[in-house]
């Protein structure tokens, strides 16, 4: 599998860090730490870092929110099956007040708890209105996010967008989903290529 590795940028696999991916254990601990380690490499002047996520023998179960807080990194999945347990946000991308995001999703799937209020990945905008940029995700999937029954705006999705700039959705699947794509506020540039949804 080519990866940015192949360019020299460091490598964080999630499994060095405490995940399994047996489906009972929570994996969010150990992922988190991988994310958080990646942000300071980057902080420390790469011009970015890989979140390796091997393949899953069954699932990487979350429990809490994975927060990306950083820049220009990649989690990237060989592919990756990702159970979110939680009620709000499986993975919440916070910008970077200067750099806004830039961040690559690849071969990550999940699957949510299938209630209202559940979103896969979550393209927050800060309090002083800085917007999420350039994000990628592509070749993933996402399933059972905000579905109890009741339809409303806000029932869930399996990404949320909030005055994102030029975000890339390519090639992903959403199923079991209510909304496929939830947006607030105006969405600048965006692509959306060769999703399916069903």
């Amino acid at each position: 599998t080519t990866t940015i590795a192949n360019l020299g940028y460091p490598i964080f696999s999630v499994v060095n860090y405490g995940a399994v991916s047996d489906g009972v254990t929570d994996a969010a601990p150990g992922i988190q730490a991988a994310i958080n380690a990646a942000c300071a490499a980057h902080a420390g002047g790469y011009p970015g870092g890989e979140v390796y996520f091997p393949r899953a023998e069954v699932q990487y179960l979350i429990n809490e929110t994975l927060n990306v807080p950083c820049s220009y990194i990649t989690l990237w999945g060989d592919p990756a099956s990702i159970k979110s347990t939680v009620v709000g946000d499986a993975i919440l991308v916070t910008p970077d007040a200067y750099l806004g995001s830039g961040i690559i999703f690849h071969g990550i799937y999940i699957t949510g708890p299938g209630v209202a209020g559940s979103y896969g990945i979550d393209l927050a905008i800060t309090g002083g209105g800085v917007r999420t940029t350039q994000t990628v995700i592509e070749n993933g999937g996402f399933g059972f996010f905000g579905y109890d029954g009741v339809h409303t705006y806000t029932s869930g999705a399996g990404i949320k967008m909030a005055g994102a700039l030029q975000p890339h959705i390519t090639n992903n699947s959403f199923s079991g989903l209510y909304n496929g794509v939830e947006i607030h506020n105006n969405i600048d540039g965006a692509v959306f290529e060769h999703n399916e949804y069903s």
